[in-house]
Formats: structure tokens, C-alpha cells, sequence
């Protein structure tokens, strides 16, 4: 199963396979900043699953104790 996060990227690849395809300027610098949308939340992503892992764990340690 792939991660939300890489499948965020994939959506970003995508974009920026599209921009290279059009002529219009301003579509060109729309796919772009998809492009960096989708990067940024696959980042957001990534960070909210470390937080949670790590809380996860911190309370696992308190309940061990």
C-alpha cells in the first residue's frame, strides 16, 4: 500500500508533467504550483504521521510503567 505522502508526490509529478506539456503561461505556472501544493502536503502529511507515532509511543511508556 502506498503512503498518502507518496501518493502526494505522485499528484506534484504529475502537475509538473502537465506544465511541461502546455503552452499558456499561466496554466504552465498553475500546474506548478500544484505541483508545490502537493509537495507541501505530503510534507504536512509526513510530520503528522511522526507526531502521532511518537505520541503513540510516549503513551505505550506510561502505560508500561
Amino acid at each position: 500500500m502506498t503512503s498518502r505522502a507518496a501518493h502526494y508526490r505522485e499528484e506534484a509529478f504529475a502537475c509538473e508533467r502537465r506544465a511541461e506539456e502546455v503552452r499558456d503561461p499561466y496554466v504552465k505556472l498553475t500546474f506548478l504550483n500544484l505541483a508545490n501544493q502537493w509537495r507541501d502536503l505530503a510534507g504536512q502529511v509526513e510530520n503528522l504521521e511522526k507526531n502521532r507515532w511518537s505520541w503513540s509511543d510516549l503513551n505505550r511508556k506510561d502505560h508500561d510503567r
